[in-house]
């Protein structure tokens, strides 16, 4: 819950909970050499925070268990004392809200009192304890905390984040367009599969996070909050549901969007399960979504018999609606053989025949998107994905590649200028390949508000 002007809301109805920002890669008791000290910390959260509270609760506390003890099936002893550790009791203190009761004020207060008479304080460490509460969740009243300020910090980012407005972008197409790829390409990490063949019959609600934290969350039967790779590209069988919810921090390059929403649905062309086709036109139907992107493969164009049927389904139900057609794949094409303009303007026109009013052609390479956002943040490219960069780099350095001039000149422009803030050289160069390939203009159209 979230309390806001005298009234408390379910932020579950508007933001997922994979959104949550964690701090534990931050935590002071990382820093903790004693083992003793480590257990009597997580007897402590036990104490206080029972579980079976609820799934995220549970969660919550097995990656506490996790990383601080690197042991999940560690049973603590629940104590309510804070005796032994003293130096982190605001840490247990801000710990033990943010499990229980973060953004919900009356809990918080019941467990302040909690707190005031189990944990052992004398007078003036309770009233230590009222000012990190009144800081938590009334106003900022000049007490400072240098022990837990970066937690602090992480705490208020959390709690604007999740008073801000929420932003479905919905992601459909047919198989082998590089919808995934470009959503891959956006987020700046691989959260979700990218082949060319059907991948899964579910619906992908990739959520962003406030700031970086260092985990992805995975909810997909089980809630995972440290979902590591394999278990982001693997679909749990017990899932029954048409849903798989991922959290993390997206790699934006034109500011912060605040709470975002990039709704990935299954390829409607798939020959090998129907469900594919009728999850995502129901999805379509429902339209819970702000913005819908339909990735098209420039290679492909809008020629085949399945992309015409699905953009005509479309035309008919949407076609009065704001659509960005994201066209994809345009590194394939080769100097002398292929014009990325004259294609352009084909696909513009068979948008216009098949009845679109308010659509918007953004031209972009997804993988090369994908490719300069990793060795930006990532680094270590293997050998192949160096090579691969190193062409898209010189591919999109030409003037008939460079993509960002077909788009409306407030796009290409926020992409140019972060292009050109750049002062390290490495950077700037990634930074001018993703404006070249589209990337960094279809994200200031895809965020601006």
């Amino acid at each position: 819950m979230i309390y806001r002007g005298g009234e408390k809301f379910d932020m579950s109805k508007k933001i997922s909970e994979v959104s949550m920002g964690l701090w534990l890669a931050e935590h002071p008791i990382l820093k903790e050499k004693s083992r003793s000290i480590r257990e009597k910390y997580l007897g402590f959260l036990f104490c206080y925070t029972p579980p079976g509270r609820s799934r995220l609760t549970d969660s919550l506390l097995a990656l506490y268990r996790k990383r601080i003890l690197e042991d999940e099936t560690f049973d603590p002893v629940p104590n309510p004392s804070i005796k032994g550790l003293f130096k982190y009791r605001f840490a247990l203190y801000m710990d033990i809200w943010f499990l229980n009761a973060f953004g919900d004020r009356e809990q918080a207060q019941y467990l302040l009192r909690e707190l005031e008479t189990k944990a052992g304080l004398a007078g003036i460490y309770k009233k230590k304890l009222r000012f990190l509460y009144e800081r938590l969740y009334v106003r900022d009243n000049g007490v400072r905390f240098p022990r837990v300020e970066p937690l602090i910090d992480l705490w208020q980012k959390n709690n604007a984040f999740f008073q801000l407005p929420v932003r479905k972008i919905a992601f459909t197409a047919n198989m082998s367009s590089g919808k995934s790829t470009l959503i891959n390409a956006l987020v700046g990490k691989k959260v979700n599969k990218s082949q060319s063949i059907a991948c899964t019959a579910k619906l992908h609600y990739i959520w962003n996070k406030p700031f970086e934290d260092g985990f992805s969350a995975e909810d997909d039967n089980v809630l995972n909050l440290d979902a590591d790779y394999m278990t982001l590209m693997t679909d749990d069988e017990g899932n029954k549901s048409s849903k798989i919810t991922v959290g993390t921090y997206f790699r934006l390059m034109c500011g912060e969007p605040g709470p975002l929403c990039l709704l990935d649905t299954p390829g409607v062309n798939s020959a090998l399960d129907e469900a594919h086709r009728k999850i995502t036109k129901n999805a379509m139907a429902k339209g819970d979504f702000d913005r819908l992107v339909y990735v098209v493969n420039a290679d492909g164009a809008i020629a085949t018999n399945d992309e015409h049927a699905y953009m005509t389904y479309l035309a008919q139900n949407l076609g009065k609606e704001p659509i960005i057609f994201a066209v994809n794949k345009l590194d394939c094409f080769r100097a002398g053989e292929d014009s990325v303009s004259e294609s352009l303007k084909g696909i513009r026109e068979d948008i216009r025949k098949l009845g679109f009013e308010n659509a918007v052609v953004c031209p972009v390479s997804a993988y090369a998107g994908y490719l300069a956002k990793k060795a930006l943040y990532d680094g270590g490219l293997e050998e192949d994905e160096q090579d691969e960069l190193d062409v898209m780099r010189r591919i999109f350095r030409r003037k008939d590649y460079d993509l960002s001039v077909y788009y409306p000149r407030e796009a290409a422009e926020a992409g140019r200028q972060a292009a050109e803030a750049q002062t390290d050289p490495d950077r700037q160069k990634y930074f001018q390949l993703l404006c070249n390939c589209g990337i960094l203009p279809l994200e200031y159209i895809l965020t601006k508000k």
